[in-house]
């Protein structure tokens, strides 16, 4: 029983070789080319070596410190204690912190 199935399943199996061809030759065209894993890599933007996450803690601290001493000056602990009479002011410092 199963010989007598196997020329059936080859005429399906080479109908489905036609059909996947024929997708292949109508799919060709309409696909951008891949770049290539290495091309991607080195097109990559580089992070310049002396930038660092301890260097970058270190200048968010510093802003941070400089945000402190700026509230403190007002007579402050929080931004939203800040008097809105000075608003405008505060700003302007706190833009070149």
């Amino acid at each position: 029983m199963f010989t007598a199935d196997i020329p059936s399943v080859l005429e399906k199996l080479d109908k489905l070789i036609e059909i996947i061809t024929l997708i292949e030759k109508k799919m060709s065209g309409n696909c951008l080319p891949a770049t290539p894993l290495e091309e991607k890599i080195l097109s990559a933007p580089s992070i310049p070596e002396e930038v660092t996450l301890v260097k970058i803690r270190s200048v968010l601290n510093t802003k941070r410190e400089k945000a402190k001493e700026l509230l403190q000056k007002y007579g402050v602990k929080r931004l939203s204690d800040l008097n809105p009479l000075d608003y405008l002011q505060f700003l302007e410092e706190a833009e070149v912190l």
